[in-house]
Order: structure tokens, then sequence, then C-alpha cells
């Protein structure tokens, strides 16, 4: 009976101490800088592509691809066939 007491005793102080504290402050995410730094590269590089684009391809991609907030846009039609994408 002492054992069962005792057991359930240090079940619930365990559960009220980790429902009272907030473990959450404490977790830092591993190698954040380097997933920042993966992330800037990334953009970076396809920002660069994004220069290369023609005019129509670009207007063609924001109208396809771009959305407002809260807006949902179903197309009665299949997306058109893209313009040239790089100048000649």
């Amino acid at each position: 009976m002492k054992n069962l007491l005792l057991t359930l005793f240090m079940g619930l102080s365990i559960i009220g101490f980790a429902q009272s504290n907030d473990t959450t402050k404490n977790i830092k995410i591993k190698n954040d800088d380097l997933e920042l730094q993966k992330l800037k590269a990334f953009g970076d590089a396809y920002a660069k592509e994004m220069s290369t684009w023609t005019k129509e391809y670009k207007k063609w991609f924001v109208e396809n691809f771009f959305y407002k907030r809260g807006e949902i846009k179903i197309p009665k039609e299949p997306i058109s066939a893209p313009p040239p994408k790089y100048k000649n």
C-alpha cells in the first residue's frame, strides 16, 4: 500500500511540475543560423535567375501563380503555355 501511494504521489508531482513550467522557452533550434544562410543563398540564386526572365514571362508567372491573401482563383481553363522564359 505504501509503494502504491508513493508511486501515485510521485506521478502526480511529476505531472503537476511539467504542467506548471513552460518547457518551450528552453528549446532552441539547432543550426538556426545555418538554415537561415541556406535559405538566403537559395533566395539570392533564385532572384538572380528571375532577373534574366523576359517581361512577358514575368507577367505570365505573376498572373498564374500570385494570389492575394484570402482570394481563391479557380481557373475555368487550363493554364496557358508560358512565353519564352529567357532573353535571346
